[in-house]
């Protein structure tokens, strides 16, 4: 926009991600790299600031996993 290179903004909304897992039978939101690898289960979620969905992915890794 500075300049007039870009005329308008690209987006027409944001959107946010958010990770959450069991790691060694422990809860655990937003996690880094190292977490995230070794969990047994994670889920991800990604939103639109108008709170629809964009992604929902849930993954038990080694075996099923039942919900606590």
């Amino acid at each position: 926009m500075k300049d007039g290179i870009v005329g308008s903004l690209p987006m027409n909304g944001l959107v946010a991600p958010s990770a959450s897992a069991s790691l060694e039978a422990q809860a655990l939101l937003d996690l880094d790299y190292v977490e995230d690898s070794a969990a047994q289960v994670d889920f991800n979620v990604v939103m639109t600031d108008e709170g629809r969905f964009v992604e929902l992915q849930g993954t038990a890794r080694a075996a099923p996993s039942t919900a606590r």
